[in-house]
Parts: structure tokens; sequence; C-alpha cells
């Protein structure tokens, strides 16, 4: 028995008052007058005994009247139908469907999506006129206040009818708290929930632990899992991750990605081919093989030949799941960098005749010299990295390089013989200054240990050698170390180069300067090494494309080197918005709405030049078609729907029409109820007037 209207039943409490007033009127002391006690031997001791059981009776009616009234009031019903009393209750129906990207699988009923949506228009036709029917998807970002009610059978059939595979997860909580909310716009009493989807254990993923609380809110709860009995094997392969092994990126340079492939079928594939596209052009393919329900690690690779934005695009022939085929990601390579250098002062030319070297090749860089001439009276904002060597600087000059390197810019800084002079600026750009070291001739300093796996030595040493012997060393006579800093090479007297996180830029510092009295660095076959890949690595582009799933919300941070007063957001398709950045201290914030369109995304101020990429891609637990466990849904579903009687569990599809039917076409009983009522009313008054008849036939 259910009941339409149960918070009437709290009325129930009032049937405990004929009982409270029968008590009092039994301690309330009588004074009856006699004129002998010879009186009171005559009444008879049957007539004592009627009039209490009278008494007692009108109690018992007296309560079944109240009972009664407030059973009628609450509604209640029975699944069965009785004689005269049968009714078809009008209600007030959701259905929330799943349309995510997995019910776009395909078994031997068809395609899923259309499955759920044959079904959803067959529970609009089967419900009676009059009756109410709002459609929720379980994909939706919108608000519940954009949700309503329905009458209209063919504008329902017609938004059933409209509704696409979503990018989006499936999210059964949020969809259960909008429809709580929308039931409290519903017309009628009787409140029936259809939930339609293919029950991947991911509708159940809750981020938040704010659960969905609909207790009281619906009469049924039917659950429906599309495709929970196929015999199908679905072949399915997922593209989990992708990871970039290359960290800074250069024309013309290989950009190596290892991707994860996850095989969610029952059989093993053979000869599966993952693709590398560059823009619409495909420069690279691998072919692989990989067991059921097991991952894989692949590697794909190939150069970047040109400027400005690549979008990157990893992907998998078709199968029968062709969303999560696919992963995006984006890189940008800024134009040939702008080299400023200070030329030689203290009889060392070797860095200049390094960079003249390398700078002979156009690929590389632009390199520009500048002689005599203070620092205050360059444009060094213009340039992407300022090498500094043997240089006096000024408070001032200190100030300028940090706020430089602050905005987004790189120094390559070696030390001058000005020691109190470079002490102050090392405590400028917060390297805590340093203490000088000299050595004797015999006992020179080396390398000590050498951070093989940072980016500035990428692809020139062999990870898994662990011997620093093999690499050669210069013999250091002075070194400057600075008091912080990441470490790269190191010496057993302080670190021989360090990088320092300044702002949005970089600076490393070495330690040594760079002529033969400081030692013999600059005539090592290391040293042009590492002039050489220190400046690529300063200049290089380290920029790629933030990951984002679809529906979520995006928040951009953007240099101040970049600061606009408008940025421009250009979708796949082409669509652009413009959006304003907040300004904070550090940096320039772009809060953007939730995407849904799977691709890369590029962020161009108002000069028109692309300074960020962002991707949308596919969440990764679509791709697991396993069902969910049917007492772990049920021991969800129960605990926000408390009555387990209410809900109903349907794997066949062809059920869900009787138990509708068994819900709608039943048995009302308040009229039943409120016969009763009337009925014990009558017998109240009956009793009563006997009562009072025979009391005073005996007074």
């Amino acid at each position: 028995m259910n009941f339409l209207n149960p918070l009437v039943l709290f009325g129930l409490i009032a049937a405990s008052i004929p009982l409270i007033l029968h008590l009092l009127n039994l301690r309330k002391m009588k004074k009856v007058e006699f004129s002998s006690l010879k009186f009171l031997k005559e009444l008879q001791k049957t007539q004592i005994r009627k009039f209490k059981i009278k008494q007692i009776l009108l109690l018992i009616i007296r309560t079944l009247l109240i009972i009664f009234i407030v059973l009628a009031f609450a509604r209640p019903t029975i699944n069965t139908a009785l004689p005269f009393f049968q009714t078809y209750s009008k209600s007030s129906n959701i259905i929330i469907i799943d349309n995510s990207f997995s019910m776009d699988i395909s078994d031997e009923n068809g395609n899923r999506l259309k499955q759920a949506k044959l079904l959803a228009q067959k529970i609009v036709n089967s419900v009676g006129d009059g009756d109410e029917v709002s459609i929720i998807e379980m994909t939706t970002l919108d608000n519940p206040s954009s949700f309503t009610f329905s009458l209209s059978k063919d504008v329902l059939l017609s938004n059933i009818n409209k509704l696409q595979i979503s990018t989006v997860k499936a999210d059964l909580n949020k969809s259960l708290k909008i429809a709580a909310e929308l039931s409290d716009n519903a017309t009628y009493l009787q409140k029936n929930l259809f939930i339609i989807t293919d029950g991947q254990e991911n509708i159940l993923e809750i981020k938040n632990k704010d659960t969905a609380n609909i207790i009281n809110k619906f009469n049924n709860l039917y659950f429906v899992n599309i495709g929970a009995n196929t015999k199908s094997d679905i072949q399915n392969l997922s593209i989990d991750s992708l990871n970039l092994i290359t960290t800074i990126f250069n024309f013309n340079k290989m950009v190596e990605t290892d991707i994860i492939v996850k095989n969610y079928s029952r059989n093993e594939i053979k000869d599966a081919v993952a693709s590398m596209i560059y823009d619409s052009q495909r420069v690279a393919q691998r072919s692989f093989n990989i067991p059921m329900q097991e991952s894989r690690n692949i590697s794909i690779g190939a150069p970047i030949q040109k400027y400005g934005a690549t979008k990157v695009k990893i992907e998998l022939e078709n199968d029968a799941l062709i969303y999560d085929n696919i992963r995006y990601y984006g890189i940008i390579i800024h134009d040939k960098p702008k080299i400023l250098v200070n030329e030689a002062v203290e009889n060392s030319k070797f860095i200049e005749i390094a960079l003249k070297s390398v700078s002979e090749n156009d690929e590389f860089a632009r390199v520009d010299f500048f002689k005599n001439q203070k620092i205050a009276s360059l444009n060094i904002e213009s340039y992407d990295l300022i090498i500094l060597n043997g240089i006096t600087f000024s408070e001032a000059d200190a100030d300028r390089i940090k706020k430089y390197i602050e905005d987004g810019g790189s120094v390559l800084l070696f030390p001058n013989n000005d020691f109190p002079n470079m002490n102050m600026t090392l405590s400028k750009l917060g390297l805590g200054g340093a203490d000088i070291k000299t050595f004797a001739t015999k006992s020179e300093q080396k390398f000590s240990t050498i951070e093989k796996r940072h980016p500035l030595f990428e692809g020139v040493f062999k990870l898994n050698d662990n011997d620093n012997k093999s690499i050669e060393s210069p013999n250091i006579i002075k070194i400057f170390p600075p008091k912080s800093g990441n470490s790269i090479i190191g010496t057993p007297s302080g670190n021989f180069l360090t990088e320092h996180k300044i702002g949005d830029g970089k600076l490393l510092y070495i330690s040594v300067a760079p002529n033969l009295q400081w030692g013999n660095f600059p005539i090592t076959g290391i040293f042009p090494t590492i002039i050489y890949r220190s400046t690529v690595y300063l200049t290089s582009s380290q920029e790629k494309s933030n990951n984002y799933i679809a529906g979520e919300p995006i928040v951009i941070n953007i240099p101040l080197k970049y600061q606009s007063n408008i940025y421009k957001v250009i979708e796949p398709n082409g669509n652009e918005t413009f959006v304003n950045g907040i300004n904070l201290p550090g940096n320039i914030v772009l809060n953007l709405p939730p995407f849904i369109q799977y691709g890369n995304y590029l962020i161009e101020n108002e000069d028109g030049r692309v300074i960020q990429m962002f991707s949308i891609n596919p969440i990764r637990s679509e791709s697991n078609l396993r069902l969910i466990e049917k007492e772990k849904l049920k021991k969800y579903l129960v605990n926000i729907f408390k009555n387990e009687n209410r809900i109903k569990i349907l794997d066949n599809v062809d059920n869900l029409e009787l138990e509708m039917l068994r819900s709608a076409v039943g048995t009302e009983l308040w009229k039943l109820f409120l016969i009763l009522a009337i009925l014990m009313a009558i017998a109240e008054m009956f009793v009563q007037k006997i009562a009072k008849r025979e009391l005073a036939e005996q007074i």
C-alpha cells in the first residue's frame, strides 16, 4: 500500500484524543444524591456492565472515526483492483535519459540511444490524457529551472526524437537533484520517475559527495538498463591518456608522445593502428596488438615543421565507439627567438664564437650583440633571451633584469670579478648571494652530479648511464655558487649550473665565468654543448595545451607579457568568443564557460597572436562499458529513495509497461475510508443515544 499524501498520516496522533478524554472522565468524582443505601443494592450488576461496555464501544468508534478520516485524506492506494473502487490516478512523470557517448554503442537490438528514445516515447504514449511529463538529459549542464512539465504528447515525442549523443559525462546524481527540484512543481500527487541508461559504473561517480535526496518525492522509481541482456561482443579500443615525452619544442625537431590504449573488448585485437595528425596532415602511424581487457603503452612522434600553433590529434581506427578513439593536444612554437648578448670582456670571446657559429644557421635564432652600452639604454623587452657575461650591474640594472624575467623573459647569467657587485645582483634576483671559492692548480673542482633528465639535456645523454665520469668535466679554479636554485650540474664546492624560476620567466646561472682565469671550461667539449643547449632551452617553447574534460569549467592563466584588453577564443568549428581577462598580481586569468566540442582551442590577444591553446577531450570512464553491480546500484538508490518497495530495477524493457500499468491502474482507497468514517459517525450517534436513554431510565 502506498499513500499519495503521506504527510497527512501525522494526523493519526489525534486518534489518541478519545482515549485521553476517557481516562480523564474516569478520574472525575461525581456527587449523586440518594435517600438510602438500599437504593444502591437495587442496581443490577448487569446494567452497570452494559453501561461500561457502551463507554468502551464509544471509545473505539470515536478512535476509528479519526483514523478513517486521516487515512481518507492520506489517499492510500494499492496495485490491485477492487470492484467499485478501481481508478486511474493522474500522474506527474519525469524521464531521465542517458545520452552520454557510451549510448552510441549498437548491439543486436540496434543503437542504444535509439532504444532509449523508443522506450521514452512508449512511456509518453502510455500515460493517460491529462498526465504531465518532463524529459531530462543525464548529461545536461542546465539549471533545474530550465526544465518544465508538458501535457502535449506531440511536443514530448518531438523533444525525445531530437535527443542527440552528448560529449559530456553522464551524471545520475545531478539528474536526480534536478528531478527532485522539478517534482516540487508537479501538479499531481502521483509522481513517477523513470531512469533509462546503459547502466555504466561511472554514472554513480559523485565528486562532491553531495548526494541527491528524493525521499517522499516520488511514488515509483523505474531504473531501466538498456543493453543489460546483450550477447553481442562489442569491440572497443580507447585512448585512455597521453603523455608528451618531449618537453621543449623547436622548429623541425621531433615531438614524441606516449599514448596508453585500453582494450575493453572480450577478445584480443590485432593490427590496430594509431595515427598522429598535425593540423589535418597525417605525419606518423603505429600498428600494435593488444590482449582483451589490457592496456598498451605506445610511442609515436614526428617533427613539427612550422612556427605558430600546431593542432595535434592522436587517432585510432574506428570501432564500436568512435568518441574515445581520439585525443587532442596542441603545441605553440613562437617565431625564431631573438637573443641579445654582451660582447666579450676580459679576453673571453668563447660565447661569441659559439653563438655566432650557431646563428649562421638560419633555423635557430637571431642573435644581436651589444658593447659598452648600459642595460638601461637597451630595449631588452623585445628579446626572448639575454646572455650577460662579466657585466657590472647597478641596482637599477638588477631591478630591470628581474622585472624582465618576471614578465616572461629568460636570462643566461655568468659572474663577474666584482664580487660585492655580483652578490648585490644575485640578491636582487632572489638567488641569495654567493661566496667566491678558489682552488690550487692541482686541486681543481670537477662535476660531481648532472641532472641528465632535465629538459636542458633532452636527447644529449643516455638516461640509463649513471656514470658521470664519461662526461668531460672542466677543471674549475674559481667558482661563485649561489645559495639557492634548482641544481642541474653540481660540484663538491657548490652548484655549477642552477635554474631559477622568477615570475613567468627563467634564469640559468653558470657559476664559472667563461674565461681561462676561472678554469678551462671554455675550451672543453662540454662548453659549446652547455651554451647551445642553454640557449635552446631558454628560448624554446614549452607551451603545450592545457587539457580539460568536455563540460568542465575552464580557467586559463595568461602570462603578463601577453597582456591584452580583450582575448579571442577560437573553437575547433571556427566560432569565436571574446573574453575579458582578470588582472592579478602575477598573471591574467580567463574564466571560460564549459565547452562540449572535442578539439583544440586557440586563444589570441588583440594583436591576433596565438598566445595559448587548450584542448577538450572525452572522459576516460565513458569507455568502460561494464555494468554497475545490481547490489551496488540498489544500495545507492535505496540510500536516496529509502522505500525499497517503490524501486524497480528492470533489465527487460518489456516489463516496464506492465509495471506502469500496475501503478497507474489500481485502487485508491480514500473513498472506502471516507465511507467507513461516515459509518463510524452514524454508529457513534446511535450508541450515544441508546446510552443516554438507558441512563435516564435508571435515574
